[in-house]
């Protein structure tokens, strides 16, 4: 009877000490694909300005240059242009954001030059980190 228990006892850790390896082995996995594609989702410019190389960390973006209050649709203020309003809410406390699509980054920096592409598409050179962009430079597209 001894050595009945005592085999069931090595059967059944045998089985967790493979099913904790198997669990472990599938965990790294998932993570290691989710880190991957996180980074490859997070780093996608909007668009590379081939003509002049950029410094090292500063990337090219383009999209349309409007407010952080009324995004890409300027409702609010129906009765003005897009530049109107985008330049009257950021007069208000908004800030400027870069649209393309649905991404969306708040823009630091060069406020005076910002002000003139203002409801407008324009490609800002400068270094992102998260949802900021430090503005370097802006061009109208």
């Amino acid at each position: 009877m001894p050595d009945a228990r005592r085999t069931w006892f090595s059967l059944l850790v045998s089985c967790l000490v493979r099913a904790l390896l198997v669990g472990l082995l599938f965990a790294t996995v998932a993570i290691g694909g989710v880190w991957s594609f996180a980074g490859g989702q997070s780093s996608k410019p909007a668009r590379q300005n081939l003509r002049s190389p950029a410094p090292a960390g500063v990337q090219v973006f383009s999209g349309v240059v409007t407010d952080s209050v009324c995004g890409a649709r300027h409702d609010k203020y129906s009765d003005k242009t897009s530049t109107d309003c985008a330049r009257a809410c950021v007069r208000r406390g908004a800030h400027y954001v870069l649209v393309n699509g649905d991404s969306v980054y708040f823009l630091n920096g060069r406020m005076s030059e910002l002000g003139r592409v203002a409801g407008q598409r324009a490609r800002i050179s400068g270094t992102r980190r998260d949802d900021t962009i430090r503005v370097a430079s802006v061009s109208m597209q």
